[in-house]
């Protein structure tokens, strides 16, 4: 179990024990702390940077068992896998269809707040009428450059 789960937390380490176990899998304590990791954070990691995360606290945990844990999760519907181009998949605990921007400076990946769902369904439903096509998934990641990043290349000039 983890030490000092609090607020909200409570919510979410309860919610994937739930659904963890309905699936069939046991909720060990790695598989909670894989989940608990992406759902605190908006970086959008990596298998990597979740495992140097964790790996202090479980010393046993290996990167093998953090890409599996997290193809699971995503078979489950609990997090999206996100391939922003850089030759590895970033993780994020909201499957729901959003917006990303993949900052071209720094690297970073933000969830951009708009109700993109309207676009991304209307977009759908235009291939749907236009070409029969049935649209099962969204996953729109915009390129260019974070606030900071956009503005430093502007004080710089």
């Amino acid at each position: 179990m983890i030490v000092g789960v609090l607020g909200s937390d409570v919510f979410v380490y309860v919610m994937i024990t739930r659904r963890l176990r309905e699936a069939g899998f046991r909720a060990t304590p790695q598989r909670v702390a894989i989940y608990m990791t992406l759902a605190q954070t908006k970086t959008h990691p990596c298998a990597e940077r979740i495992y140097e995360e964790l790996h202090q606290e479980f010393p046993s945990l290996s990167l093998n068992t953090v890409y599996k844990t997290l193809q699971t999760f995503e078979e489950l519907g609990l997090i999206r896998r996100l391939d922003i181009g850089e030759g590895m998949y970033r993780y994020d605990a909201n499957p729901a269809p959003h917006i990303h921007l993949a900052c071209k400076a720094c690297g970073e990946v933000l969830d951009i707040d708009y109700d993109g769902e309207n676009i991304l369904e209307t977009m759908s439903q235009y291939v749907k009428e236009n070409g029969g096509h049935e649209v099962c998934d969204f996953n729109l990641i915009l390129y260019g450059y974070c606030h900071d990043c956009s503005r430093r290349e502007t004080d710089s000039n």
